[in-house]
């Protein structure tokens, strides 16, 4: 029984240790926006919301909610998407163009299907890029899926 008590110890050390050495670097991670976009609606006075975020509001189980984010290269060289991935496979994204010049802008499609799902939902799109500094986005979409009607 001591011998069990004593691996057990053992073992705790070292997964506690390495998960302390993973997260060493942890702090070198910001939560401030990529400065190489800018998310739908940027720039506007009458938007109070943030744009790397999107609620549809109340939707029906079983609808498939669309809404797309405007993706802008503020950086002096070239920008490359690298990919899309979708935290459920609720939810498709793409990219329209994958290769950006500074100042350009494409567009990043969002679907989230509702189907099996009922009340508050969040997901998360990350974008990947070749920006050494931000090498990935975090887009944001919410719903409330509530019951069809009329079934």
């Amino acid at each position: 029984m001591r011998g069990i008590m004593i691996s057990g110890l053992v073992f705790s050390s070292f997964l506690l240790y390495g998960c302390a050495v993973s997260n060493a670097g942890a702090g070198k991670i910001t939560a401030q926006p990529a400065v190489s976009f800018v998310p739908t609606d940027a720039g506007r006075q009458d938007n109070a919301k943030d744009d790397s975020s999107y609620d549809f509001g109340r939707i029906q189980a079983g609808e498939i909610a669309e809404h797309s984010f405007v993706l802008r290269n503020k950086g002096q060289k070239a920008l490359t998407i690298t990919g899309t991935v979708a935290s459920c496979g609720c939810t498709s994204s793409s990219v329209r163009k994958k290769s950006l010049a500074p100042g350009e802008e494409t567009f990043l499609d969002v679907k989230f299907n509702s189907k099996g799902y009922s009340g508050a939902i969040t997901q998360f799109i990350y974008v990947n890029t070749d920006d050494v500094d931000n090498s990935a986005e975090k887009f944001i979409i919410k719903a409330e899926v509530v019951p069809q009607t009329g079934k």
